[in-house]
């Protein structure tokens, strides 16, 4: 494990997060920059626990694999795994949108069909995937998932819709204390 952090306080704490974690690598280039991705991702769910009082203090975090992140407060520790919600063909898809776009300083736009009727299955389901995919794989140390949406599925949707769509992903995660959900600026939790 390799340290990060401590912050005694919520200020401390939004003070460090001004700078740890503020940046996520553009698309394409996140090759071998797969933890500044996750550092993001943390930070957004630390900023989101401290704004609404969820944590306590001092909090300590440290860097690993797996779980990907360890905090510790109160003197007991949480592992924390940041795992993708995505389609592969939709990422491919973006890839190549954005190679093709490089170098004409036009701004990327990407369609999505708000009129689908199955954007709200869509969703729940590459949430789901990602669930199942960490309870295979992640070893006794991880307590919480957390999981991002890199989806355009949940585009232009409000919280009520995403819990919604996410219903019965509480069941299948159940292996984990907590499953947090970063979609668009929501943060939010899948009970288990």
């Amino acid at each position: 494990m390799q340290f990060a952090f401590v912050a005694d306080d919520s200020d401390e704490l939004l003070q460090k997060l001004e700078t740890w974690g503020a940046f996520a690598p553009p698309r394409l280039e996140r090759r071998g920059r797969q933890k500044e991705l996750e550092r993001f991702c943390l930070r957004l769910l630390l900023l989101h626990q401290c704004q609404n009082g969820l944590l306590s203090f001092p909090v300590k975090v440290e860097e690993s694999e797996n779980p990907d992140f360890v905090l510790t407060s109160d003197g007991s520790s949480t592992g924390i795994e940041v795992v993708e919600a995505s389609d592969p063909r939709e990422q491919a898809e973006w890839t190549a949108h954005e190679k093709r776009g490089l170098g004409f300083g036009e701004p990327i736009v990407r369609e999505i069909d708000l009129m689908d009727p199955d954007r709200m299955a869509k969703f729940g389901a590459l949430v789901e995937k990602a669930i199942l995919s960490k309870a295979k794989k992640c070893s006794s140390g991880v307590d919480e998932l957390l999981i991002y949406a890199n989806t355009d599925w949940d585009d232009f949707e409000d919280l009520e819709w995403k819990t919604s769509a996410l219903s019965g992903c509480n069941q299948i995660g159940r292996r984990f204390s907590k499953i947090w959900i970063l979609s668009g600026g929501d943060v939010f939790t899948v009970s288990s």
